[in-house]
């Protein structure tokens, strides 16, 4: 996508009377607003041809921080399995260009703009959005995009969803950073000895249930949930079944523990001394200071670097204890000035200014290496815990932040009426609400399925196409739940009625569904 934005072909901002045209204009990019786009093109399209009349079109802009959708159903496989982002990768990310146009007859379309960009506000009065637009690193680096840009509508969908605890749960931006956190977890945790989860919802026992099956063997692996048990929303039966599968894969689960504070520490160093006589390691973290050097002619020692016969490169620093200026030991990567070339206090060196080769015994120096760091957990009664691995898997927040307070309710979701028109501040009633942002929602793409896209078609055919067509009630859909506890087994709960293992097994648990993300995302 050129300049953080696709046209097919051009995009409109601006009303034009004389044109039979309806712009719709939707907030998101995941599976809500893929959701939507297919109403508009099934549905909405053909209705409005063949009701207004044959030129008339329809002018559709997407405004997403990112450029591709994401499975991120199997977020907790992938951790475990960090390979799938090569090996599966059509199965995991979708560009959304070639998803929406798709579902576009050109000869219909007057445009269709898909906006790389972040809604900042929504003026209901005037039918108008802000946004500014982004790139894969963030806002754009354009003139005045700070200043956000203007959008008209005629109907405005709002599918923003809603952020999770890391980036590799959810499209929290762009997919890149979701690639780049599920790689970082998944290091993080092949690297550790411990792992911490925080989080007993669905998530978090997947997790657990995927880490214990690679690592329960090898590494301590904890689940802590602040609630009486796992998985609350299912049955104490059901619940009790996942914490004992869970211990038979060597992972423990704790409950009723809150955590309050999750602190990483910094990157700290190991420091081993050449000298036998000295087994105490120095630790020191990134704000590396550095100890002056007896006989020196400047203040601070330069550090050296050293091409070794086996060709790597090596870094050089002296460490030196007792010198006449009473120093620590600490060190100092700082650039000395010119005269840092002055003698050291070993044994006799020479430095080739012109290869910066230093010709030493490299036995002679102290080595270092850098420490995994370290996270230590706080909890809500003052009891703490360290680990090497944390991740957190609490829940999500709505993104919901370019509305005003008084369409939200306690926890920042939308309230919408029973036909998800947005229910404050919408005198136009042309504000439509759809996905995890939704008050009273499930949070889950079974309930955006079969309920909530129901409701939303027969709301836009009645309110844009014909208005004796009959609304459609959002009902929330009964809870159903697959929770895969590694690849050989699991529980859940459909439609009241608990599911076998083998079924979780069958149904999600052999690949996390990736087989059918194109039915959702293309």
């Amino acid at each position: 996508m050129s300049n953080n934005n696709t046209k097919i072909p051009q995009s409109i901002s601006k009303k034009n009377e004389s044109e039979k045209i309806h712009r719709f204009v939707i907030a998101g990019g995941s599976y809500a607003a893929i959701s939507a786009i297919k109403v508009l093109g099934n549905d909405i399209l053909p209705r409005m041809i063949a009701d207004k009349s044959s030129n008339f079109k329809i002018a559709i802009t997407v405004i997403a921080p990112n450029r591709e959708a994401y499975w991120n159903v199997a977020a907790v496989r992938i951790i475990s399995e960090v390979d799938l982002l090569e090996t599966n990768t059509k199965q995991l990310f979708y560009p959304l260009v070639d998803t929406f146009k798709q579902y576009f007859p050109p000869e219909y379309l007057h445009g269709l703009n898909i906006i790389q960009g972040k809604v900042i506000s929504v003026d209901p009065e005037t039918n108008t959005v802000s946004y500014i637009r982004l790139d894969d690193n963030g806002p754009a680096n354009d003139d005045f995009n700070f200043l956000g840009q203007e959008l008209f509508y005629d109907s405005l969908i709002l599918a923003t969803g809603a952020s999770s605890s890391s980036a590799a749960f959810k499209l929290n931006g762009t997919s890149e950073e979701s690639k780049s956190a599920l790689r970082e977890l998944h290091n993080s945790a092949h690297a550790a000895q411990s792992i911490a989860i925080i989080g007993g919802g669905g998530v978090g026992v997947e997790l657990a249930g995927e880490l214990g099956y690679k690592y329960g063997k090898t590494k301590k692996i904890t689940l802590f949930t602040e609630l009486g048990r796992a998985l609350q929303y299912l049955k104490p039966k059901i619940s009790e079944k996942a914490i004992k599968r869970l211990e038979e894969l060597g992972v423990e689960t704790v409950v009723n523990h809150r955590a309050v504070s999750i602190v990483r520490d910094d990157d700290s160093y190991e420091i081993q001394s050449p000298n036998t006589e000295e087994e105490h390691p120095h630790e020191y973290n990134n704000d590396i200071t550095a100890s002056k050097t007896h006989k020196s002619t400047s203040n601070e020692l330069k550090p050296l670097t050293s091409t070794s016969t086996n060709g790597r490169l090596h870094k050089l620093i002296h460490l030196h204890h007792g010198n006449t200026h009473g120093d620590n030991g600490t060190f100092n990567e700082s650039s000395s000035d010119n005269s840092s070339q002055g003698s050291l206090d070993t044994e006799s060196s020479t430095l080739d200014n012109s290869t910066h080769n230093y010709n030493h015994d490299l036995s002679k120096f102290p080595t270092y290496h850098k420490k995994p760091s370290r996270t230590t957990i706080t909890f809500q009664d003052g009891s703490k815990a360290t680990y090497d691995c944390c991740i957190p898997a609490t829940g999500n927040t709505p993104n919901t932040q370019y509305l005003p307070d008084g369409t939200l309710d306690s926890e920042g979701y939308v309230l919408a009426d029973s036909y998800l028109r947005m229910l404050n501040d919408n005198p136009n009633k042309n504000i439509y609400v759809i996905g995890d942002l939704l008050s009273g929602g499930r949070e889950t793409m079974a309930d955006i399925s079969n309920s909530q896209i129901l409701s939303l078609k027969a709301t836009l055919i009645h309110d844009v196409v014909d208005s004796s067509y009959p609304l459609k009630k959002y009902v929330i859909s009964p809870p159903s739940y697959l929770v895969p506890i590694s690849k050989k087994g699991g529980v859940g709960t459909m439609n009241g009625f608990t599911v076998p293992s083998v079924v979780v097994t069958m149904m999600k648990g052999r690949d996390f569904r990736m087989e059918e993300s194109h039915k959702y995302l293309e």
